[in-house]
């Protein structure tokens, strides 16, 4: 559960005490304006509805309660807006592949998909998976082709 202090965004997933959910895990009060069938496009939404306002989410804290492929996508586009919406399709196929097992109309997502499951492999825990993958996200989401060891 989320004791920490300010304003809080649990993105994917269940965390108990957070200011905002923007998940589609069962049980979630997730605005009704927000839902999606993913927590990837769930955050692309929030993103969007929200981009010239000024809202007290702006700094909030994002938290989550595991590693997978939505997850990381759904933090990143919180964290990296801009960026995620720029890469929208391939941030929602990778989540797809990840959470319901979607080939999509390539192999890009089932491919990152596999990029993030390798390196939260090597990292060896949640926590640390995040450390990991954050810095990785944007250059996978634009290289993942040429990262052969961690995508092939």
């Amino acid at each position: 559960s989320w004791e920490g202090e300010g304003v809080s965004i649990c993105a994917d997933g269940l965390v108990k005490g957070t200011s905002l959910q923007l998940t589609h895990w069962t049980g979630n009060k997730t605005p009704k304006d927000y839902k999606e069938d993913l927590s990837t496009e769930i955050c692309l939404r929030f993103n969007a509805m929200n981009a010239d306002k000024k809202t007290k989410y702006d700094s909030a804290t994002i938290t989550n309660n595991h590693f997978d492929t939505d997850g990381i996508m759904s933090v990143f586009a919180l964290l990296h807006p801009e960026q995620a919406e720029e890469h929208r399709e391939l941030l929602i196929a990778a989540a797809a592949a990840g959470d319901f097992q979607e080939w999509g109309f390539d192999d890009a997502g089932v491919k990152l998909d596999l990029c993030f499951e390798r390196l939260a492999e090597e990292a060896g825990g949640d926590e640390e998976a995040y450390k990991v993958a954050i810095p990785q996200v944007l250059p996978l989401l634009e290289g993942f082709e040429e990262r052969e060891d961690l995508c092939g």
